[in-house]
């Protein structure tokens, strides 16, 4: 498919999970994590935006995007015509680009976001109030909800209902407890209340704080307990799920999962079942951002803005309490 038949992308930003790191020693373009990374493998990228042209025209290099095609603001990109615009700034200001973009290019064109108005649930609001009065087109960079090993679908085939539930995680209940809370949000629907345990870190700044939470959820939905570990010491994203038939442990931020049917109790006498140690199976998971961006390409699989603005007001209560 060439470039004219692709959708053209529109990178506003592109600092650490714009385009500018790499998880290989030798700086390869292989296994990142990055928006220009997705974009280039699911698109045509039209136009980068950024303030410091200077240091983005070699990270464009490496992704075959012209240097004339690196902007230093929304005004001087106007010309580019994208069909998406990806807004990859800090969360503070996404909000107002937001705003800005829409007034550049107009509403009906799809936008992602990273991890939007986290700090500003009147701003999620009115992002809401965009897509029901204008039918705006929206996702958020929650990328394990785009994939199939994260699905209800999947998870109920493998090990049924699930009973228990758990995650530990590190740098903040806003920035990846709402990874976390958005993927259970997903599988068990809103949350109801939440407690909080005093102690807590202060690895990702003392407005961002990591700490031991439980949710409940609606129905007979299991209680969700985020475990906290501090990430100055080592970084840990990972979900358990015990389920009727077996246990799903996402391990490695989630890229492995680990796979296990309950077993037959042999040691202590029969009649009963074990949450079985030794693997059944291991699925290895592409954890890049290609699968949110098949699904805006397609036009399927928008988030749940009320349901993410609802469990976001238990996320600030539990950094603030």
């Amino acid at each position: 498919m060439n470039s004219k038949n692709k959708k053209r992308f529109l990178l506003i930003g592109c600092g650490s999970i714009g385009g500018d790191k790499s998880y290989s020693v030798d700086n390869s373009k292989t296994n990142q994590v990055t928006h220009i990374h997705a974009i280039v493998e699911c698109g045509f990228c039209c136009g980068i935006v950024d303030p410091d042209v200077d240091r983005v025209k070699p990270i464009a290099e490496k992704w075959g995007v012209s240097e004339n095609l690196v902007f230093k603001n929304l005004l001087a990109a106007k010309k580019t015509n994208p069909d998406i615009i990806v807004i990859a700034t800090p969360q503070h200001t996404q909000y107002d680009i937001l705003i800005d973009c829409i007034k550049y290019f107009g509403i009906h064109k799809t936008y992602i976001l990273e991890k939007p108005c986290l700090n500003s649930l009147e701003e999620f609001s009115k992002m809401q109030t965009l897509r029901i009065i204008h039918g705006l087109s929206i996702y958020i960079n929650y990328q394990r909800q785009h994939i199939k090993e994260y699905k209800k679908e999947f998870i109920d085939d493998k090990i049924g209902k699930v009973i228990s539930a758990e995650c530990v995680y590190t740098r903040g209940a806003l920035r990846d407890g709402s990874h976390a809370l958005a993927f259970f949000c997903d599988l068990f629907g809103r949350p109801e209340s939440i407690k909080t345990s005093y102690k807590s870190f202060s690895d990702w700044g003392s407005e961002d704080l990591t700490r031991n939470i439980i949710f409940t959820f609606q129905d007979d939905s299991p209680e969700v307990i985020f475990r906290a570990m501090d990430g100055r010491i080592a970084d840990i994203f990972e979900i358990d799920l015990i389920g009727e038939k077996g246990r799903l442990q996402y391990i490695d931020h989630g890229s492995v999962i680990r796979y296990t049917k309950h077993k037959d109790e042999m040691q202590f006498g029969t009649g009963y079942k074990s949450v079985g140690w030794k693997a059944d199976e291991l699925i290895n998971v592409k954890l890049d951002l290609s699968h949110i961006y098949n699904d805006v390409v397609k036009g399927i699989n928008q988030p749940d803005l009320a349901l993410y603005r609802y469990a976001w007001v238990f996320l600030k209560k539990s950094v603030q309490d």
